[in-house]
């Protein structure tokens, strides 16, 4: 009676995504089986599989049902979630993933920038970055527009002029988060947010175009650190 060996076309431990080919020795008669289930509908002499689970295989032939001595175990390795990149007070880019981050610049990795906090050497440019787990990589982050600021530039909005959404950045000693009020020119206030930190992205898709002023006010003692100009289109 032929002897019904089952192989692979490669290794059986691969990335979220991937897929490995299974081969069964003898052509005719298959079924295919995923933890002891039977695989509807696979009945080629061989499987593309994806997901995690142990397969094996039997050939019927003449009435008789021959089963494979061996299974082989597939284990899918999941795929990181895509990062996604925040700048703090301090101008420190952060990264969403504890570990396995890999920064990139504009034109390519920074080598040896590993670590999930990362300071710029520039005053400016794109940055993004990507996580990789046990061989297996994420998507890359989406670009995150570094603007520095610093004593002499304490309070950078970036973009300005705004169309929708800007991003602030500010470096005050001592001060983490502030609250943020927004007046049209004839002083009336638009909306106040508190608790907003270096980095953080505010919107001003609904209002009309024209020229605003942005104060920003420490929490703690509601001194005004800085008042800004912003235009919106």
């Amino acid at each position: 009676m032929n002897e019904l060996d089952i192989s692979s076309n490669g290794p059986t431990h691969f990335c979220e995504g991937g897929q490995i080919t299974l081969h069964s020795s003898l052509h005719s008669g298959n079924q295919w089986y995923k933890d002891g289930a039977m695989i509807s509908g696979a009945t080629a002499d061989s499987i593309v599989v994806t997901i995690n689970g142990k397969y094996t295989d039997t050939v019927t032939m003449q009435g008789l049902q021959i089963a494979a001595d061996t299974n082989i175990i597939i284990t899918v390795i999941p795929t990181p979630d895509k990062p996604y990149i925040t700048q703090v007070n301090n101008n420190e880019l952060i990264s969403s993933s504890l570990s396995g981050n890999q920064w990139f610049n504009d034109s390519s990795a920074i080598n040896g920038a590993t670590d999930s906090i990362y300071l710029p050497t520039t005053q400016n440019g794109n940055y993004r970055v990507q996580v990789t787990f046990n061989g297996c990589a994420s998507a890359i982050s989406d670009p995150y527009h570094y603007v520095a600021a610093d004593s002499a530039n304490p309070v950078i909005l970036y973009p300005n002029p705004v169309t929708d959404c800007f991003r602030i950045v500010f470096d005050f000693p001592n001060v983490k988060s502030v609250t943020v009020v927004l007046y049209n020119m004839r002083g009336e206030k638009i909306f106040e947010k508190e608790n907003v930190t270096s980095g953080n992205i505010l919107c001003m898709t609904t209002y009309p175009p024209g020229d605003y002023i942005l104060k920003l006010i420490n929490e703690s003692n509601n001194e005004i650190l800085s008042s800004k100009q912003i235009i919106k289109l």
